[in-house]
Order: structure tokens, then sequence, then C-alpha cells
């Protein structure tokens, strides 16, 4: 299964998760993340995660960020899944991406199981926690 491990640290100054560890393709991913309580009752998922970088209205009227997704809780601790959408080959095309979010204990490391091209799963995730 192809995916990107990264690994963020969070700065407690500032609410920014920021990156410590990436393998060198995962330049499509954010440098910073930010853990939210979503705002808008659209999203289904309580907490939202983002990036820093916004889009144009133009570009995509459902968003505002660049890096965006909610983050749905599983039947394990402190770990999260979310679907994200890049933009594909052809203009006004997108793929969808499946991620895995692991919050440590006091939540200062999160780590980041990014699926390329990998569709919204729904329940659960024991067939990926060989990755964990």
């Amino acid at each position: 299964m192809n995916h990107k491990k990264l690994i963020y640290t969070l700065d407690r100054a500032t609410g920014w998760y920021k990156l410590t560890s990436a393998p060198p393709t995962a330049s499509k991913l954010p440098n910073e993340l930010k853990v939210e309580e979503r705002q808008s009752d659209h999203i289904k998922a309580s907490m939202i995660i983002h990036g820093r970088d916004r889009l144009p209205k133009e570009q995509d009227l459902k968003r505002g960020w660049r890096w965006f997704t909610g983050l749905r809780e599983t039947n394990r601790s402190n770990i999260y899944t979310g679907s994200f959408r890049t933009f594909g080959r052809f203009r006004g095309s997108f793929v969808e991406n499946f991620s895995l979010f692991r919050f440590s204990d006091n939540s200062e490391i999160l780590t980041l199981w990014f699926f390329d091209g990998l569709t919204r799963r729904y329940g659960g995730i024991d067939d990926l926690m060989y990755l964990l």
C-alpha cells in the first residue's frame, strides 16, 4: 500500500504542529498543521485539521484551506482518519486521498500516514494497524 509517513511536533506557543520528519516525496503535504473544532455544520467530524495556505475562492468554493480534512474518530485511542482531495492532472479534477492521524498521549507529537489515491474508508482500521 503506497503511503507516506510524516511526523509533526506541537509548538504550544502558536498551536501549530510543525513538520519534523518526512520523506522527500511528501512535498504536497503542509509543513504546518493546526487542529481546531469544526465551525460548520456541513462537516460531520467534531474536529478539523488544516494547513496555513488558503485557496482562492475561484479555485474551490467548498473549502478555504489548500490542505484540510475532518478528523473522524476510530475504535483506537488517539487515532483518527481523514479524507483529503488534491488537484488532479486535468483542470477542475480532484484525486481522493486517505489519511490516518495518531496523536501522542500528551498531543505533543502527531504522526500522519498519507495514502495517495486511496478513497475515503468507513469502518475500522484494523488492516492498517501494522503501519502504526
